[in-house]
């Protein structure tokens, strides 16, 4: 069945049922979040969904997450000032209305003039979030960095958190391209691209639920590995035990490779993993879409579309904690579809 019969950019829930389903949410771009299956509206949405904001001007670049009480927090780029690029967020609760304290137009997360993008969005697991994106900042050296905000369900920005957001890293070389994940404690792990030697690689961090950078982790963020071009796809993930697990593709001049690496709380690799991440997949062709989580004992689970052959396939492995590929699973993978 349709999910939506207007143009206009709207959000719409469908309601449970014995398929999986979506909460979907459009703002010029489509962001879903996994909620239950379609079968028919819920009361209080309408076939025509409803509006995250109705302001003035373009939004773009959505990201959703559950608020972990059956709705969820929007977030995405605003171009509503007609001179600058703002980062607003917005709750959407289970019946379809605005979350008590939130603006009808989205709470702003940051109103510092220049240019947004690359905007991700993760839980903080007490029914708020914590954003990131890149950030090119006026007055500044015109150069791209990482910020995160967390708001809370409320719709307050954390006061222990700077109004305007915090940057991720010391440096002020360019970042851009940043993933999150929740770190379980109500902080976050973020890996973004980094140019500061000049060629582009891979850093990560943690961020606390209130604002501040891990013990242990460099205010520079910790290198993960050294990148042979910009489009790296960078993913990441709890392990589950504290730590994070980060995934990437490197592009080649024939091939891409896919890496994963696993990280401690304190921003160290973790024992037995290779300092540059174990190798998941070297065989010839292209990769993209990769996705990444936790198995139960903390290793990881890889799947990625995969154009090594005529068409394209979708392939899956499964490294344990100690990063070693688990028994049973080809070495580049295993096509599941």
């Amino acid at each position: 069945m349709p999910v939506l019969h207007a143009p206009a950019p709207r959000m719409h829930r469908l309601r449970a049922g014995a398929r999986p389903g979506v909460l979907a949410a459009i703002a010029c771009a489509l962001a879903l979040a996994a909620f239950a299956a379609p079968r028919r509206a819920e009361a209080g949405w309408g076939l025509t969904g409803i509006p995250a904001t109705r302001a003035p001007r373009a939004q773009s670049r959505p990201a959703a997450v559950s608020d972990g009480a059956g709705g969820m927090l929007l977030a995405w780029l605003d171009h509503r000032s007609g001179y600058n690029v703002d980062v607003y967020a917005q709750r959407v609760l289970p019946v379809g209305s605005i979350g008590t304290n939130w603006s009808p137009d989205g709470n702003a997360l940051t109103h510092v003039t220049c240019t947004k993008s690359d905007l991700a969005l993760a839980s903080d697991g007490a029914g708020g979030a914590i954003a990131v994106w890149a950030d090119v900042r006026c007055p500044g050296n015109g150069v791209a960095r990482v910020y995160a905000q967390r708001v809370r369900s409320t719709g307050a920005i954390d006061p222990a958190w700077p109004a305007d957001a915090r940057a991720l890293c010391s440096t002020t070389a360019l970042q851009d391209k940043p993933a999150i994940a929740p770190d379980g404690a109500g902080g976050a792990f973020v890996v973004w691209n980094d140019r500061r030697t000049g060629v582009a690689a891979l850093y990560a961090t943690r961020v606390l639920a209130d604002g501040a950078i891990a013990p242990g982790w460099p205010d520079s963020g910790l290198r993960v590995a050294p990148l042979t071009r910009d489009t790296c796809a960078a993913v990441v993930a709890a392990d589950g035990t504290g730590g994070a697990l980060v995934a990437w593709v490197a592009p080649g001049p024939a091939a891409d490779t896919i890496h994963v690496q696993r990280l401690t709380a304190s921003g160290a690799p973790a024992t037995g993993w290779p300092a540059a991440g174990a190798l998941a997949c070297t065989a010839p062709g292209r990769r993209e879409a990769l996705a990444l989580t936790a198995t139960a004992a903390g290793g990881a689970w890889l799947a990625w579309v995969d154009r090594r052959g005529a068409d394209a396939d979708v392939y899956a492995t499964r490294f344990d904690a100690a990063g070693a590929l688990e028994p049973g699973w080809s070495a580049g993978g295993d096509a599941i579809a």
